[in-house]
């Protein structure tokens, strides 16, 4: 299995209408968000990398890595819960089966790296009130490890 991020390189315009909205409709305080869509597929690094650079990304806009954020100090992903149609995801597997000839299994979800000196509760409240549908998406939060003296 293959995981690729994508993710803007310069403005992030959805990760700035994610903030205003934590800000304006959640009442709470973050320094900024970047987003990144995921794609978890069933290829080899060499046929993930080839479907990246021709399918996925945008070259001028758009970069990808299987770990597209290193500095954050939450990190959220949101994607559909098992038995959920992922259309993203379908449509991703045909757009596969169009450069590889082959049709893989693909998950998809969307990254969001948060940074703001905030409790994992208000982390969660943004989760739940913005970011993820529960009845039909899960989420994970991780925070960012500092590392000391570094």
């Amino acid at each position: 299995m293959a995981r690729i991020e994508v993710g803007f390189t310069r403005k992030d315009g959805f990760g700035e209408h994610i903030k205003a909205a934590i800000r304006n409709d959640l009442n709470i305080a973050v320094q900024s968000v970047r987003t990144a869509d995921v794609y978890v597929i069933d290829l080899t690094a060499k046929e993930a990398g080839r479907v990246a650079r021709e399918l996925l990304t945008d070259k001028i806009t758009q970069s990808y890595s299987d770990a597209f954020f290193s500095d954050y100090d939450w990190l959220v992903e949101v994607g559909f819960l098992e038995g959920v149609t992922d259309n993203a995801a379908q449509a991703t597997a045909e757009g596969i089966a169009d450069i590889l000839g082959k049709k893989p299994h693909v998950k998809t979800a969307k990254a969001y790296a948060i940074k703001g000196k905030l409790p994992e509760a208000q982390v969660k409240i943004i989760c739940e009130k913005l970011l993820a549908n529960t009845l039909i998406q899960y989420y994970t939060i991780k925070r960012q490890s500092k590392v000391k003296g570094a």
